[in-house]
């Protein structure tokens, strides 16, 4: 990114990186007074305009003059950082200066995917992958806040859920197929055949109708599957 090979705006140069930040106030500016020097808090990296179309309709995080301090301002690698009272956050003793830093990007990124898109609502089921990184188990969190039954993968068992509920459609596919072409062997309808065993047969729930089980899809989940072998 900063090399500018894909055209990511970096803000220009010099630049004190550092968009995760934590501390003490330093000192406060006029007109501020919910912060005292002393204060622990946080800090939200994006600086919102707070009065473009989006900011005014209550989506800042599609800002259009948003600034990102460590991006196109100067961040956190310093003894002192300068940022705007609307983007600091009160912190308790309970956690460290390193673990308030560590909320705002994973948090942000968290939240925008599981409420902003997906729109989790209590008692539903979501699966979280790579719930042990910083995005991961930040979606934990808010997932358990929201009242939602947590579904939790590691990174490689959630490659892995993918690879197997794919591998066991197409089998179920291929397996469908060849008792159709039993059926037709013998003048049979292969899908009134499908519909007597599957009624009231909770057992038969996963028997496939008849489909294709070609494609890139079958061919990649198949090189990947083989790659796990070796």
């Amino acid at each position: 990114a900063r090399s500018g090979e894909n055209a990511v705006s970096t803000g220009g140069f010099p630049r004190i990186l550092g968009c995760d930040m934590a501390g003490e106030v330093a000192d406060a500016g006029p007109g501020v007074s919910q912060f005292k020097p002393g204060q622990r808090v946080l800090v939200n990296y994006e600086v919102k305009c707070g009065s473009c179309d989006y900011c005014v309709i209550g989506r800042d995080e599609y800002c259009r003059r948003r600034v990102r301090l460590g991006v196109d301002a100067d961040g956190g690698y310093a003894e002192y950082c300068k940022v705007p009272a609307s983007c600091i956050y009160p912190i308790s003793d309970s956690i460290s200066c390193e673990e308030a830093a560590a909320v705002p990007l994973v948090f942000h990124t968290a939240w925008h995917c599981l409420v902003t898109r997906a729109g989790l609502q209590p008692g539903e089921d979501v699966l979280i992958n790579a719930v042990g990184s910083g995005v991961g188990s930040a979606g934990v969190q808010i997932a358990k806040r929201l009242g939602a039954r947590v579904i939790a993968l590691a990174t490689i068992e959630a490659e892995l859920a993918k690879l197997f509920t794919n591998s066991y459609r197409y089998i179920n596919f291929a397996i469908s197929n060849q008792f159709y072409m039993m059926a037709e062997r013998f003048g049979a309808d292969f899908m009134r055949i499908h519909a007597a065993v599957t009624a009231d047969y909770p057992r038969m729930a996963g028997f496939a109708r008849i489909g294709f089980t070609g494609g890139p899809c079958l061919l990649k989940d198949t090189m990947q599957l083989a790659s796990f072998n070796h």
